[in-house]
């Protein structure tokens, strides 16, 4: 039961950290989008310097809260992209 409690708060405080550095990254990303218009994930992630696996997970995942808000458009891949490589071809913009 102890390792339980101790499970969730730590579950808990990561969510809170991820949460917090998201904020913090979401500035610098609608910056690089109104410079740049219409960016794939590569792109956005070469603009921001943030190159690498770990970081395009933080970069997605500041994203996510943005695209749910209605701050930033997803626009799909094109048809017949494959699969696994839509990641690369989606382009995220401001709206408005």
């Amino acid at each position: 039961m102890t390792a339980g409690i101790g499970a969730a708060i730590g579950v808990s405080i990561a969510m809170w950290l991820t949460q917090r550095r998201n904020k913090a990254l979401a500035p610098s990303i609608e910056a690089k989008l109104r410079e740049g218009g219409a960016l794939t994930l590569p792109q956005l992630q070469e603009a921001l310097q943030m190159n690498g696996f770990m970081n395009r997970g933080r970069v997605v995942n500041a994203l996510g809260p943005m695209v749910m808000a209605g701050q930033v458009e997803e626009i799909p891949a094109p048809e017949g992209t494959a699969l696994l490589d839509r990641v690369n071809h989606i382009r995220y913009r401001l709206k408005g």
